[in-house]
């Protein structure tokens, strides 16, 4: 339930290609990815430029490092789109947060008074599991998507023709 690579490359993504994504440390296994993620979040809520040396100012290391680090995030990127590494990363961290909280959750199994209730709170955990990080879609981007399909259902042969009583309107 870890990729390193697949870190490396969601972190060049955010930082070298400005992708904008919903990602905080539980999403990485690696402390290294976990305090690099930390400071660009804490970039955002600054308003501040993410950026290879707007970072390596926040981390308290020895700098040199830092920066041959970012630098070699790209070696990781394949030919994948940053959607396709950011869905990957997801699935990985979800499966990570679902495992943790079954196991913490077996325990209060035996000892349970009321397992109806118990059951719908770990259903509700789980449904947040699924809900979180689901990146924040704009209406341009949605109103796209809608175009894009209509698009391509009209290249099908699908009719978007609106009928009125006596006319038939394109």
């Amino acid at each position: 339930m870890y990729d390193e690579e697949l870190e490396k490359a969601m972190l060049y993504y955010v930082i070298f290609k400005q992708e904008d994504y919903l990602l905080d440390e539980n999403d990485f296994v690696s402390d290294r990815h976990q305090k690099i993620i930390n400071v660009i979040n804490g970039l955002k809520v600054e308003k501040q430029e993410i950026s290879v040396f707007s970072i390596k100012s926040k981390i308290k290391a020895n700098q040199g490092q830092v920066l041959k680090y970012l630098a070699t995030l790209g070696d990781y990127v394949q030919i994948e789109s940053a959607d396709s590494i950011y869905n990957r990363l997801m699935e990985l961290s979800k499966k990570r947060k679902l495992f943790n909280l079954l196991q913490n959750r077996t325990m209060e199994i035996s000892d349970c008074e009321n397992i109806d209730i118990l059951a719908q709170e770990i259903v509700k955990q789980i449904n947040e599991i699924e809900h979180v990080n689901e990146k924040e879609r704009t209406f341009a981007q949605q109103f796209s998507d809608v175009v894009t399909k209509m698009e391509e259902d009209c290249n099908k042969g699908m009719d978007y023709s609106l009928y009125t009583r006596n006319t038939r309107l394109r």
